[in-house]
């Protein structure tokens, strides 16, 4: 809408001088002074936040699970958000939010839909003497995610299921951390840790723990077929420290102990590490976001 002054100028340039009589007295006052103002006030507020972190830096991890060489790799970072409803982090996987409820006595309670990328293992990656169990490809793995809070507390746990392969294993993870903000707490800056526990079905864990018959006569390691059940157990811990506006600098570390058959199995037994130890760093921009 053009703007008040614009307006009435238009208006004497094509109406007779003595036709301004005819409007009410109060015709000007109807008119909007900026078109802005025929907004709702609350209309910028229905839409839903936008957050995008962009960054790189290095990760370390086993070579393979189960293995005790520690690989560092260069690795990119993305993590981003529209509002509460969808959450996308590297470190992470992919959240999409589809029930939420608060007012409860000790805090919140959200669940949804969860996705994720699992990278597999390269022959490469494996010593000579246990090439002969092959490579594994890349997997994604879909499932769901309940998550609670109450307070600086957050019990997470996500199920999912190999997506990619016929009979693909199926997972749970569970984790409790406490949050230590660092100044506003809708910035997201500030650390966190906790204990965490992962378990599988049998076909999860044969997946890297199993040895079958030809994988026996081309390793010389004894066959074996691991059941369901806890494959590793630890503690993590994720930072996020704010640096120039709009750079930070985010972090992980995760060390596990495999526990159960996944640390019983010829692979860990026979040169591997039932340690496990995972870790980054990364340098990040958010061009859009509360970290700003």
């Amino acid at each position: 809408m053009l703007p008040r002054a614009t307006l009435l100028l238009a208006l004497l340039a094509v109406v007779p001088a003595h036709a301004e009589d005819a409007l009410p007295a109060h015709a000007e006052d109807a008119l909007p002074a900026h078109a802005e103002d025929a907004l709702p006030a609350h209309a910028e507020d229905a839409l839903p936040a936008l957050s995008l972190s962009l960054g790189g830096g290095v990760a370390a991890s086993p070579a393979y699970r189960g293995g005790g060489a520690v690989r560092l790799s260069p690795s990119p970072y993305v993590s981003g958000s529209i509002g509460e409803a969808l959450e996308v982090d590297s470190l992470d996987g992919v959240r999409l939010r589809l029930l939420h409820l608060e007012g409860l006595n000790l805090g919140g309670l959200s669940a949804g839909a969860f996705g994720r990328y699992s990278a597999g293992r390269s022959v490469h990656d494996l010593p000579a003497r246990l090439r002969g169990l092959g490579g594994l490809g890349d997997t994604v793995e879909l499932g769901g995610y309940v998550t609670y809070e109450a307070g600086p507390l957050t019990l997470d746990t996500i199920a999912v299921q190999d997506a990619t392969r016929g009979g693909g294993g199926a997972a749970l993870e569970s984790r409790l951390t406490l949050g230590i903000p660092i100044g506003d707490p809708a910035r997201q800056q500030g650390f966190e840790i906790g204990p965490f526990v992962q378990l599988a079905d049998r076909a999860g864990l044969r997946r890297d723990f199993g040895v079958d018959a030809a994988q026996s006569a081309a390793t010389g390691l004894a066959a074996f077929s691991p059941r369901a059940g806890a494959g590793m157990a630890g503690i993590e811990g994720f930072a996020s420290l704010p640096l120039a506006a709009g750079w930070s600098l985010r972090g992980f570390v995760q060390w596990g102990r495999l526990v159960g058959d996944a640390a019983a199995s010829p692979i860990v037994r026979g040169g591997g590490a039932r340690e496990q130890l995972s870790g980054g760093a990364f340098l990040v921009f958010t061009p859009w976001g509360p970290a700003r």
